[in-house]
């Protein structure tokens, strides 16, 4: 598929104006002085800038070219995210495995030593295509600066950077009850079955927050008394839907909905559930789960074109314009299956100290002991303390507040 250079680069633009908010480094974007040098950036021989694509990238050739940059780190900031786009070609490892091409993070207190060792982002051998690497890193105790270096340590070849991004990482804040907000991500809301009413109905009597994901392609000809039951429960303030993609994989199809390489057809999809929703049920959708799938770099290409796509659960990666929400355990183990005695478990040991719980679940499958398995669950977790939210209240209470503008 032949996609305009124009619209390639004004994606480019927009990935770039989102990833870099908050950026330390400086000259991110590898500018270049009236005499050529790297603006903020110490470099050694063979150290180039291109562009491709319509980004401007950083090139270290050969042995032993290097570019570095020392920035400081605020009082605040306790934990680092670091990212980049990055490919190598030829590059020859020398006699030693990890002398590779590679970007490199260090440490140092206000004399300027060195904390630690030096903290592998990325490295690269041989010929790679584009990938994309993203590390996060705690700030040691004394350490007032973190020096970036990218450079080659192999014996031949180049490694090639764009979209260096050195980001603080800020912490959530805990919900005032010192517990995890519990975030109910059900799945594969597809059409109203006796399993769906009594989890609806079980939340509404104990007035409990869930969000429902809607897989679009089972929304084109839906049941009118089907959405208007939707709408209804909608109006209670209880039930959030969210995206789960478009179309209902089967067990013989080789790739997922969200693992292609057409961004065109990954937005394609998400537009389409998106246009449902707001037809049959008059709602925005502002959270996205891949249904059946994992994401790629198409992906993070198609969401950029959904602004109304504010939060995603477990997929993609922080520093665009959506929120992630992480899976820190699982609520069903194996998949299907509500387990008391493993939530417990993971809860004591992970779970109770984290900012929420995103906790997915499929409903349809909830029969007999699983079905008691997930009400014991939730009797556990009341008793607890944890609040119960809908994904985007949970968004506007503790996440919002933390993005700058």
């Amino acid at each position: 598929m032949n996609i305009p250079h124009a619209l390639v680069l004004g994606l480019v633009i927009n990935m770039s104006a989102s990833m870099f908010a908050d950026n330390l480094i400086k000259n991110s974007g590898f500018n270049t002085g009236p005499h050529g040098q790297i603006t903020a950036w110490s470099t050694s021989r063979d150290v180039t800038v291109q562009t491709i694509d319509g980004v401007r990238t950083l090139t270290v050739r050969g042995r032993g070219a290097a570019a570095t940059q020392t920035m400081r780190i605020p009082v605040s900031v306790r934990r680092l995210r670091i990212q980049c786009r990055y490919r190598s070609r030829d590059v020859t490892p020398d006699k030693s495995a990890w002398k590779t091409a590679k970007l490199i993070l260090l440490f140092r207190d206000k004399e300027g030593n060195r904390i630690g060792k030096p903290q592998t982002i990325c490295h690269a051998r041989d010929t790679s295509p584009w990938k994309h690497c993203s590390r996060e890193l705690d700030v040691p105790q004394n350490a007032t600066a973190a020096e970036v270096t990218i450079t080659n340590l192999g014996i031949s070849g180049q490694l090639e950077v764009q979209q260096l991004v050195v980001q603080p990482v800020r912490p959530l804040r805990q919900d005032p009850s010192g517990k995890p907000v519990i975030i109910l991500k059900l799945d594969d809301f597809t059409r109203l079955t006796p399993n769906w009413r009594r989890v609806v109905e079980f939340l509404k009597e104990q007035r409990l927050k869930a969000g429902l994901g809607i897989i679009g392609g089972a929304w084109e000809k839906a049941d009118p008394q089907f959405v208007q039951w939707c709408r209804e429960q909608l109006k209670t303030g209880l039930f959030e839907i969210w995206n789960h993609g478009y179309y209902l994989r089967k067990a013989g199809d080789k790739l997922g909905e969200f693992e292609s390489d057409s961004w065109v057809e990954q937005k394609k999809a998400l537009l389409r559930t998106q246009q449902l929703a707001a037809e049959k049920l008059g709602v925005e959708l502002r959270a996205f789960g891949p249904h059946w799938s994992s994401t790629n770099e198409a992906t993070i290409k198609a969401l950029q074109q959904v602004p109304q796509i504010k939060m995603v659960f477990f997929y993609t990666r922080p520093g665009y314009h959506w929120f992630v929400f992480k899976r820190f355990m699982n609520l069903e183990h194996p998949t299907f299956v509500p387990n008391l005695e493993y939530f417990r478990q993971k809860y004591a040991t992970v779970g109770r100290t984290k900012p929420y719980l995103a906790l997915q679940g499929h409903p349809n499958a909830w029969n007999g002991e699983r079905w008691e398995n997930f009400k014991k669950i939730i009797a556990f977790l009341r008793q607890e303390g944890c609040r119960f939210m809908t994904p985007s209240e949970y968004y506007e209470t503790y996440i919002r507040p933390t993005i700058s503008n």
